[in-house]
Parts: C-alpha cells; sequence; structure tokens
C-alpha cells in the first residue's frame, strides 16, 4: 500500500526488512531496487536488482528496471544495450 501511495521509503524500510527475514524471496529485490529507483537512487537499485538478474536473467521486468536506471545515470544510448 505504500507503494502505491508514493510512500517509496516506507514502502523500501518493509520490504528490507521482509527480505531480511526471508533470504529465499529473491524477488523482493526487485520491488527493493523499485523503490529505489523511484527515490532517484539508481545506483543503489542497480546493485540490489543484480542479485534478482543474477538468478533470473530472463525477467521482463527486471531487464527493464535495468534499462530505465542506466537510461537515468548514463543515457538513451546505455540503456538501449541493457
Amino acid at each position: 500500500i505504500h507503494f502505491q501511495r508514493s510512500h517509496f521509503q516506507e514502502a523500501t524500510d518493509i520490504y528490507k526488512r521482509l527480505l531480511l527475514e526471508n533470504r529465499e524471496y529473491l524477488a523482493l529485490n526487485v520491488y527493493v531496487a523499485l523503490c529505489y529507483c523511484k527515490l532517484d537512487y539508481y545506483d543503489v537499485s542497480l546493485e540490489i536488482l543484480q542479485v534478482y538478474l543474477n538468478a533470473f536473467a530472463d525477467s521482463a521486468l527486471s531487464v527493464n528496471l535495468k534499462a530505465c536506471n542506466s537510461f537515468r545515470m548514463y543515457n538513451g544510448k546505455a540503456a538501449e544495450n541493457e
């Protein structure tokens, strides 16, 4: 609910707590990365997202989020390469 209300910091705190309790729930990394992206912490978002991408390299959502982060951090050409 916090994410839907654009309370990204609160959502991040909840997701991180859940991730600490359940390390095997790798999909939580995507949600944390999405929150950091919305908070304009693109480098942190990429770092956290990479954990999920290492396990599921063909995830369309994760690859798209990685490209969005690259676009924001660098430029459109970097995003196209993703």
